[in-house]
């Protein structure tokens, strides 16, 4: 339930997602705020659900499989689309925002140069992996991330 710029949930979900522990309780959380933010910004952007207004400029478009970076973990989520009423995607800005790999990278690089090899970065941080389905820790897309942020820090010298 959404009030303003103010996101409530409720009580019993809270507590259900509590029996998982605290990280479960903010992994859970967490993605409800995201979910609530992108909401908002659809309700900006094309108007409120299910009320007509003829000088809208974009429309709700359903929703898409997507994922976003909670730490150094993809995890899955389902994001809204919306379209201008020309047929036009409009990117919502919340969810480019959380797409961003720029944190993954940095701890993947981190723990790399620490020693921790690339088909165990997934083994980095248990809790996470057990609250929520992530993607994006095989060891290839590990390496690559390792190589494309070692290639942009020697760029900058």
């Amino acid at each position: 339930e959404q009030t303003g710029s103010t996101v409530s949930i409720p009580l019993v979900d809270l507590l259900h997602d509590a029996e998982a522990g605290l990280l479960g309780l903010s992994v859970q959380v967490g993605l409800r705020v995201l979910q609530e933010l992108m909401d908002q910004e659809v309700t900006e952007i094309a108007g409120p659900k299910g009320r007509h207004n003829p000088q809208r400029t974009a429309v709700r478009h359903g929703v898409e499989d997507g994922y976003v970076f909670l730490g150094d973990r993809r995890v899955p989520v389902t994001h809204p689309r919306v379209r201008t009423t020309t047929g036009q995607e409009v990117p919502l800005t919340t969810y480019q925002t959380f797409q961003d790999a720029g944190v993954a990278t940095q701890a993947i690089l981190e723990r790399m140069l620490f020693g921790l090899a690339s088909r165990q970065q997934g083994h980095a941080n248990p809790a996470l992996s057990a609250e929520v389905g992530t993607h994006g820790l095989s060891k290839s897309a590990v390496s690559r991330r390792f190589i494309r942020a070692t290639q942009q820090a020697l760029d900058t010298f």
